[in-house]
């Protein structure tokens, strides 16, 4: 059932589920739901999770029953205090509990998850199963409850919708819409949600680290978890130099964003634990990074007058303790977007 109803992976992949269901545990092994909401903004898992409860714990029930899995656990973000309680008032079920995430970036990353839920650091190379675990999101999750107990196919998506936004009320910069069906157009989105402002940078659909810039005549697919009309770009230095995170947009999308800001890149450096694997980078510890000096010193001796990164809560944390010091100012591939929902920008973070 899950299999006919093209149920894909809805944290943005969108790997076939039920592939990723069709090989059962031979002796115990968990399912993880990636509750983490990882990307700024992006607020529709917690939402549905908030409001349905039972829903998530069904289909994680589910999930395990066909992978014959022993236990299951929902990861999620300790400050999400009204979802924690929901899903603590609702579940029922011995073998399934809550581990509580801080709030960091990229917390929700499959690998970060793991080490968070089962204590093991899996290498770039390994999928989940090495750690006899499988992790899927909330919202897929949910469909798979849909999918078995209603025989329902996948044809709806929940999403944010955030940014420049017509009137910019506060309350009308971020908002959440369950079951949008898919193939609705990117324009129609924003209408509902108040009408596009009259100028924005760029629209993105995904997050604010991982999303890809898209139109208004785009239409909504599986993986379409966020769209976002952010603030127009600054006018950026004549050179910049790129710093590139395994967890975050790739160089493609890093030298798009440098060109909307003006600037020539002269230069482009990877963090030092991002790792090729199959064409992309994978980080070596998600979100426990080492320093970057030298990659930011490097990128100043091909002759960057500021940096442009996309780093995780601790990469920009130790690119801010040298950059500002060689003379570079930061700019942050989601500072466009943050700025659009008056969101303090991603620079350096001493309380987690």
């Amino acid at each position: 059932m899950i299999r006919e109803a093209g149920l894909v992976g809805l944290g943005g992949a969108g790997f076939p589920t039920y592939a990723k269901l069709s090989k059962p545990f031979e002796h115990g092994g968990t399912v993880i739901i990636n509750a983490a909401e990882c990307e700024p903004i992006l607020s529709h898992n917690i939402e549905r999770i908030r409001q349905k409860p039972e829903q998530l714990l069904r289909g994680l029930r589910i999930a395990m029953d066909v992978v014959h899995a022993t236990k299951g656990v929902i990861a999620i973000k300790e400050k999400h205090t009204e979802a924690v309680k929901a899903l603590r008032e609702a579940n029922k079920d011995p073998d399934i509990s809550l581990t509580l995430l801080e709030d960091m970036y990229p917390m929700g990353e499959e690998r970060a998850i793991i080490r968070e839920v089962l204590g093991k650091l899996l290498k770039v190379t390994d999928l989940p199963l090495a750690a006899d675990a499988i992790v899927t999101n909330a919202e897929t999750a949910c469909r798979i409850q849909e999918a078995v107990d209603e025989h329902k196919p996948f044809i709806d998506k929940d999403m944010t919708v955030a940014g420049k936004i017509a009137g910019n009320e506060q309350d009308k910069l971020i908002q959440v819409f369950l079951d949008v069906p898919l193939g609705t157009k990117v324009s129609a989105m924003f209408e509902k949600a108040g009408g596009l402002g009259d100028s924005y940078g760029e629209l993105i659909m995904g997050g604010p680290f991982t999303g890809k810039r898209t139109s208004p005549d785009a239409p909504v697919i599986k993986t379409t978890g966020g769209l976002i009309a952010t603030e127009c770009f600054p006018k950026g230095p004549e050179k910049i130099g790129v710093l590139v995170c395994a967890c975050s947009a790739c160089q493609e999308r890093m030298e798009q964003i440098a060109a909307s800001l003006g600037s020539e890149v002269v230069g482009v450096e990877k963090c030092k634990q991002a790792k090729e694997v199959k064409g992309s980078l994978k980080c070596e510890n998600p979100g426990r990074c080492p320093g970057q000096v030298q990659k930011v010193m490097a990128l100043k001796k091909a002759g960057a007058q500021a940096v442009l990164i996309g780093n995780c809560t601790d990469c920009s944390n130790t690119v801010m303790s040298c950059a500002p010091q060689l003379g570079l100012p930061v700019y942050h591939s989601t500072d466009a977007a943050l700025r659009a929902v008056n969101f303090h920008l991603i620079r350096k973070i001493k309380n987690r």
